[in-house]
């Protein structure tokens, strides 16, 4: 910050930084003085995005991220982050929409996010099963996070296999493991012994 004080990055990385040691709001200040130095960034205006999701404000981080996926239509990560907020607020039929767009190889990657079906709760748990292999299996050609594996087992309630994805993205220094200490996505795994000792073994405090 002292070398590069205009540097959008820096501040970026430091909204990060705040928001995993519990200053969302020092999180806030720092990726707003990002997306101001670099206003057409959209990698910036995910970023922004990503504090609202971590806050749980999901219907403001599904406005930002609708933004970017208009202005930027092969943004992949907005269509990440509108599957991750879509389905934490329980508007499943737009969270298995985007969904598939982050999964081409199975035809659909030209699903519509505004208009999708009416999908219930078990329809989605049961098109997320069925399409997990087809995520798993896109590890081989570009970065899926082992994280996103977890998360998706945990959605289905299984625990274990939930853990034992944890641990490949520990092995594998998975640069979004960290964010299980906020996402809301591993609200069912936290009184679990095993998911404090993971924070730990980040460094981080449960």
């Amino acid at each position: 910050m002292a070398l590069g004080p205009n540097n959008a990055l820096v501040h970026n990385l430091k909204a990060y930084h705040s928001e995993l040691m519990g200053h969302p709001d020092e999180a806030m200040a720092a990726i707003t003085r990002a997306q101001e130095l670099d206003p057409l960034a959209w990698v910036l205006n995910v970023d922004v995005g990503i504090r609202h999701y971590f806050a749980r404000r999901y219907e403001r981080a599904i406005r930002q991220y609708l933004g970017v996926a208009e202005t930027h239509p092969n943004a992949i990560l907005a269509f990440y982050g509108l599957w991750i907020a879509y389905q934490q607020q329980g508007d499943y039929g737009r969270a298995l929409a985007a969904f598939r767009r982050l999964t081409p190889a199975d035809g659909r990657s030209d699903a519509a996010v505004g208009r999708p079906e009416p999908v219930t709760r078990d329809t989605y748990l049961a098109a997320l099963r069925e399409d997990l292999p087809k995520l798993q299996a896109l590890r081989e050609r570009r970065f899926v996070s082992a994280g996103d594996v977890a998360a998706v087992h945990a959605l289905l309630g299984e625990t274990d296999l939930a853990f034992e994805w944890l641990e490949k993205a520990y092995g594998e220094r998975d640069s979004r493991l960290p964010w299980i200490k906020l996402d809301p996505r591993f609200d069912t795994l936290r009184a679990d012994a095993r998911f404090e000792a993971l924070l730990r073994r980040v460094n981080l405090s449960p």
